[in-house]
């Protein structure tokens, strides 16, 4: 175990990994990155940084999502910033964040208004809002945005995820989706390959549906 110097005193909230890239958030709202810069994960131009350090950032940070190329923060007013270099996938691009010359790889992305959660993968964005609805922009492969939409189009702007109300907890990962509603029930849509849905069919599901034979559920994480 390493005690990094540099978070002597901070409050750790939340951890995500987007491959061998560390962003941390505190208590206070700061985010500490360090790791492997590829792709600009870390929001500098080094290649890499041994320790954490802290972004500069207007906003007090609320929440975060990584995996593989993408990073999403989450503000307090509910806006979504993304960390990175894009240039293969639209729905990435957003307008430049405070001074483009410091921070020319974050950028505040279009989204639905108040978010709560935002989750993502190297091809997609989920969007949870605060009344409770569910918002996906990105490639939709095998019906894993849940908006209905045949084998992969690409969703630019974010769009409503068919069926859901009252969501409270979002997660996605590899061509598959879950939400959980204020009730406990799980839902699930995208790939179900070898049945990992578990709604007892091995059929894709370009909307959500409720899973079966369980109740009560707080928390789902997914794997690689």
């Amino acid at each position: 175990t390493v005690f990094h110097e540099a978070l002597k005193g901070v409050a750790v909230k939340d951890v995500a990994i987007a491959g061998f890239s560390l962003i941390v958030l505190d208590d206070s709202g700061d985010v500490w990155v360090y790791g492997t810069n590829r792709r600009h994960l870390l929001a500098v131009d080094s290649l890499d940084i041994a320790y954490p350090r802290k972004l500069q950032l207007n906003d007090k940070i609320v929440g975060l999502s990584a995996c593989n190329d993408n990073t999403m923060l989450l503000t307090s007013r509910g806006e979504c910033l993304r960390i990175g270099e894009y240039d293969e996938y639209p729905w990435f691009y957003g307008e430049y964040y405070q001074n483009p010359e410091k921070y020319k790889y974050i950028a505040k992305l279009e989204a639905p208004p108040e978010i709560k959660q935002v989750c993502c993968d190297g091809k997609r964005i989920i969007f949870l809002s605060k009344d409770g609805k569910v918002f996906a922009t990105g490639r939709n492969e095998k019906g894993c945005l849940g908006v209905g939409q045949e084998d992969y189009t690409n969703i630019t702007v974010p769009k409503l995820v068919s069926g859901l109300n009252n969501i409270v907890s979002i997660t996605t990962s590899q061509d598959s989706s879950f939400a959980i509603d204020t009730n406990g029930n799980l839902w699930a849509w995208g790939s179900n390959f070898g049945g990992n849905l578990g709604d007892g069919t091995d059929i894709d599901r370009k909307i959500p549906v409720r899973v079966p034979n369980i109740a009560n559920v707080t928390k789902v994480c997914l794997g690689f």
